[in-house]
């Protein structure tokens, strides 16, 4: 596992026409989101399961360079199969590999926020199972950022989805002792990303934020920070799970309560303003049913207080 004190992005960074630089490989294996109409070796059946779709791009491959295209649903489980690294487990999970490690993979991104394209970490669902993989052998080898491939009608997911990022680097800021250099650049990404979130959305907009996600895995801000130093993630996926929300929306209700908690009132009323939380209606009856299958171990509580 990469240490603590040590740091590398080997992965390589490429803006511009995705389907070009597929062209200009030649021979590529691709697999991608049936939804972006590309002409794919393999596309992801709907309701395939995380451990299945690794097994096809395994088999399907047979040593040719795969070009992931799509969000993290097709990101995470490519980069598992080509990393050849064990999916197995629930929670978070360290996989052993050298610092400068890296996957020989070509990941193209259709989504912003979650920066798979570039990230050390991979989340592998396998029925109620969820594994957070965390190694830099996951690290892509080539990220192809192309604006054409990010545009998306629904601007406000798109505005919502900075949370993610802006969490991303925040968090270990506030969780941990304190790093001139790293605690500067997450604070002015966070002020770029905050940018965004009010400002209309076109080409530019869509690179800026594709660039600013991806620069919250490669820059030096992980370095002397532990791997799970975003502590929030864990609780806001698991709130996610359990509630049906999504994850952004999951971030913008916990974030600010625990800022405040952490004495930085200034970053939880940043959050309101930027990312306000939208009203959900959520069954109780079925939440309480998903903590009493998951939690049931724990007395199985009821989430009456939600």
């Amino acid at each position: 596992m990469q240490p603590v004190t040590s740091w590398s992005c080997p992965t390589h960074i490429v803006i511009g026409s995705a389907r070009e630089y597929v062209k200009a490989l030649g021979g590529a294996f691709v697999v991608a989101d049936p939804a972006l109409g590309w002409d794919a070796d393999m596309v992801r059946e709907p309701g395939e399961s995380d451990g299945r779709f690794i097994a096809r791009i395994r088999h399907g491959s047979r040593g040719r360079t795969v070009v992931a295209v799509g969000g993290g649903s097709v990101l995470d489980p490519s980069r598992v199969a080509v990393s050849g690294l064990p999916h197995a487990g629930d929670g978070p999970v360290l996989l052993p590999a050298s610092p400068t490690a890296y996957c020989d993979i070509v990941c193209v991104p259709s989504t912003i926020g979650t920066a798979a394209e570039v990230s050390p970490v991979a989340v592998v669902r396998e029925g109620r199972s969820e594994a957070m993989l965390v190694s830099p052998a996951l690290r892509s080898r080539v990220a192809v950022l192309d604006p054409d491939m990010t545009a998306n009608p629904d601007e406000v997911a798109m505005r919502a989805g900075l949370i993610e990022p802006w969490a991303r680097v925040i968090v270990p800021v506030v969780a941990g002792a304190g790093l001139r250099l790293q605690d500067a650049l997450a604070l002015a990404l966070a002020a770029v990303l905050e940018d965004l979130a009010t400002t209309p959305i076109d080409r530019d907009w869509r690179l800026s934020a594709a660039l600013a996600s991806a620069q919250t895995h490669t820059a030096f801000l992980a370095l002397q920070r532990p791997p799970f130093s975003h502590v929030l993630w864990p609780v806001a996926m698991e709130f996610a799970n359990l509630t049906g929300i999504s994850k952004q929306h999951a971030l913008a209700a916990v974030l600010p309560g625990w800022l405040d908690s952490m004495a930085r009132p200034d970053l939880a009323d940043r959050v309101r303003a930027t990312w306000s939380t939208p009203a959900t209606r959520v069954d109780s009856e079925a939440l309480n049913a998903r903590v009493e299958a998951r939690w049931g171990v724990f007395g199985a509580p009821r989430a009456d207080w939600l």
